[in-house]
This record gives structure tokens, sequence and C-alpha cells, in this order.
């Protein structure tokens, strides 16, 4: 499980990047570019928003022949605010 700051996640958990959270999460994608291809969206976004969500450790890449492909790193995330 991860815990994260609500200001954080409020930063992190854009529209966009939690679509990407649930498509993962729903499986079948095979790399970056098949993600984006299945969200209609281009490539080096997605590539960007993915960065984001590994930095914040959301997120792992998995090599897979040359290309990489994205995992969930938690099956929970929790969001609250940290005294």
């Amino acid at each position: 499980m991860l815990v994260i700051e609500r200001e954080t996640a409020k930063a992190v958990l854009t529209d966009k990047r939690q679509e990407l959270l649930d498509r993962i999460r729903s499986g079948g994608v095979g790399s970056v570019r098949g993600l984006a291809r299945s969200l209609d969206r281009d490539k080096a976004a997605v590539s960007r928003d993915l960065d984001v969500l590994f930095r914040e450790d959301l997120i792992e890449y998995v090599a897979d022949g040359n290309k990489k492909r994205p995992e969930l790193k938690h099956e929970t995330v929790l969001v609250e605010p940290l005294a």
C-alpha cells in the first residue's frame, strides 16, 4: 500500500493520469505506445504522464523485449492528509 498526501494527489492524479491508471489496472497493456493508441492520445503526452506516475511510485516499468510495459506498483493507494 502506498500513502500519499492530499496535496500531492491533487497535483499528480489528474483526470488523464487516472485514466492511464484505470487502463493499466484493467490489463492488456503491452507497451507505452499501445497504451497511448488505446486511449487515442499522443505517445509523448502519455510518456510524460507515466513519468510523473513513476516518480510518485504509482507505477513501475517491466522490460518486455525492446518495449517497456507500465504496471501498477501498488494494489492500494491511500490519499490522506498527514500531520
